[in-house]
């Protein structure tokens, strides 16, 4: 995995925490459309302060215990590997394949793959999913206007 495909936008959000701009986010798909479980997908997240790798993986597994998804230590154990340390303008991507392997970019590099479709569907509702934690910005996502 060396490119990121080139897919059409579906929707894009900006992710705030109280008052402080934290991400902005950009959601692909060969069609332009979302549809739940469709694969494959792309998810550009833009930051916009420093975040350790630390606090990334912190952060999710905080979504997924409050979404109440299942998740492995060894996922968490892999990012710790691939996640680098943020700075503002630093930019993550996701690539999820038609076979559901996550692949992961750092401001366009490859930096690692999880080949778990758990993983994918797990991590991908933190944003995505209905009990996501911001629902009008997951709808600006999938391009549903509120």
């Amino acid at each position: 995995m060396t490119d990121i495909p080139r897919f059409k936008v579906v929707g894009t959000a900006k992710m705030k925490w109280l008052w402080f701009e934290v991400y902005d986010a950009i959601l692909r798909t060969p069609t332009g459309a979302y549809q739940v479980d469709q694969w494959p997908l792309s998810l550009d997240l833009t930051y916009k302060q420093n975040i350790s790798a630390e606090q990334l993986i912190q952060s999710t597994i905080e979504d997924w215990q409050r979404q109440k998804i299942s998740y492995s230590a060894d996922w968490t154990a892999k990012l710790k590997l691939i996640w680098p340390d943020i700075a503002s303008q630093d930019q993550l991507i996701l690539y999820v394949d038609e076979a559901r392997i996550s692949h992961f970019f750092f401001n366009k590099k490859f930096i690692g793959s999880i080949n778990d479709p758990l993983f994918s569907t797990a991590f991908t509702a933190i944003w995505l999913s209905k009990n996501t934690i911001k629902p009008a910005q997951r709808n600006q996502l999938i391009g549903i206007n509120p």
